[in-house]
């Protein structure tokens, strides 16, 4: 699901899902303890309500879903259009090298 997407279901803009999906990020690595049991408690009613939230565990499933979200959120968000998107893929796919490259980052670690 998109930012946008779930900025639509909760009437909201997009940028305040991506601000509260960082905020809670923060607050799982502080350990904060009320939300860490709110989120206990969440994680209850998703499994007794067999509601999978680890559908996207692995890492290519993670890597596609941000893609995807990326050019839907600039398509929604009119910033690029539908078929600069297509071309800008179609782009990508014919430049990018089959093989892995290391990059500079990579060299760094």
């Amino acid at each position: 699901m998109t930012y946008h997407s779930v900025g639509k279901l909760l009437n909201r803009d997009h940028s305040n899902i991506v601000y509260a999906n960082k905020k809670a990020q923060t607050q799982i690595e502080i350990g904060e303890r009320e939300y860490t049991t709110a989120m206990i408690n969440w994680r209850i009613i998703f499994d007794d309500n067999e509601i999978d939230i680890n559908s996207e565990i692995d890492q290519k499933g993670r890597l596609k879903t941000r893609i995807n979200n990326l050019l839907s959120d600039a398509v929604l968000d009119g910033i690029i259009t539908i078929d600069e998107r297509d071309n800008m893929l179609i782009t990508m796919l014919k430049t990018t090298p089959r093989r892995a490259q290391i990059t500079e980052e990579n060299e760094l670690y």
